[in-house]
């Protein structure tokens, strides 16, 4: 009766196991350095693009809070404008209109957001 023997090997990640990498060395001349340099690289790159996200957002985030108050500014301020002028039924369909889209921009956003 012939016996077969099976083993297999798996890992995580970028970098591979101290004795694959030998075994890297032994094929191709630096093996070992050069997946130790792409992986680095890969590492560096990775954080470059993890940064530009954050800054990204940050600046998306005050944007849209700085344009928001300036609709809001300029909803109220027409309202008010329309109302001293009688023309209170379209200034309350102004005050209403603005703030049902801001709110309701907000509530979006904050649902967006959980659920990223």
């Amino acid at each position: 009766m012939d016996q077969v023997y099976m083993r297999a090997t798996s890992h995580s990640g970028p970098i591979p196991d101290a004795d694959s990498l030998a075994k890297y060395n032994n094929i191709i001349p630096n093996g070992a350095d050069r997946i130790m340099a792409m992986a680095e690289l890969q590492a560096e790159h990775r954080i470059i693009i993890e940064k530009s996200v954050v800054k990204t957002n940050n600046i998306s985030t005050i944007l849209g809070q700085v344009f928001g108050f300036l609709i809001g500014v300029l909803g109220l301020g027409s309202a008010i404008y329309l109302s001293l002028n009688n023309h209170e039924t379209i200034a309350g369909i102004l005050v209403g209109s603005t703030l049902v889209s801001l709110v309701g921009i907000f509530v979006i956003g904050k649902y967006l957001q959980s659920k990223e």
